[in-house]
């Protein structure tokens, strides 16, 4: 195809560096394999394509459908079903009702979004559990680490992607990106608490 190129950025070399990282990690070929799988179902959810019939959606695009049903491990009906339709229990009774094309749209966005957010969390968990230790904690700039103990009396350590400093400002802004901004301006605040207060009371109790 049309792909563009940049000569700074190398794929291949790029693949090479993550597929290595994944194993010092401790991720085995079957994980690999899924987590690849569902990087690729959610990049096919954003290709898959509606259609009207009779004002209800339609999925127009069945190839999206066969490569979702294998990379998920779904059948291609049932997840055309949740595509297009969405559950209403009524009386005890589940009735599946059709959604409208810009419904059908938003269903498909937000499953998007709740595969990939499972995944990253799923991954940062792996990534936490490959790298808890006994004896050693380390910071680096981009990222906090924080300690717990556990009943057994050993120290583990938790990473955390601390993304800072900004706002979100968008021409029409919603609730979320209140949410990301407060959260921005609390982890700020946790930032300058452990790193410059700390360096403070440190020198004024040097000073008495």
């Amino acid at each position: 195809g049309n792909c563009p190129k940049v000569s700074s950025i190398n794929d291949r070399n790029d693949w090479k560096v993550v597929r290595r990282a994944l194993t010092v990690i401790g991720f085995n070929e079957d994980e690999v394999e899924e987590l690849m799988n569902i990087i690729a179902s959610v990049l096919h959810l954003g290709n898959v394509q509606y259609g009207e019939d009779e004002s209800n959606a339609c999925i127009t695009s069945d190839t999206q459908i066969k490569y979702l049903s294998r990379l998920l491990g779904v059948n291609g009906s049932v997840l055309t079903e949740a595509l297009t339709h969405k559950k209403i229990i009524a009386k005890g009774e589940e009735l599946m009702s059709p959604l409208n094309l810009e419904q059908a749209s938003s269903a498909r966005d937000a499953l998007s979004k709740a595969v990939y957010g499972r995944t990253f969390t799923w991954l940062v968990n792996k990534i936490n559990t490959s790298l808890t230790y006994t004896e050693f904690l380390s910071l680096r700039a981009e990222f906090f680490v924080f300690l717990q103990q556990d009943d057994t009396s050993k120290y583990y350590s938790v990473i955390g992607l601390l993304d800072i400093y900004g706002f979100e400002v968008f021409q029409n802004n919603s609730f979320e990106q209140f949410c990301i901004n407060y959260c921005d301006e609390k982890l700020q605040q946790l930032f300058i608490e452990l790193t410059l207060k700390s360096e403070q009371e440190e020198y004024e109790a040097e000073d008495h």
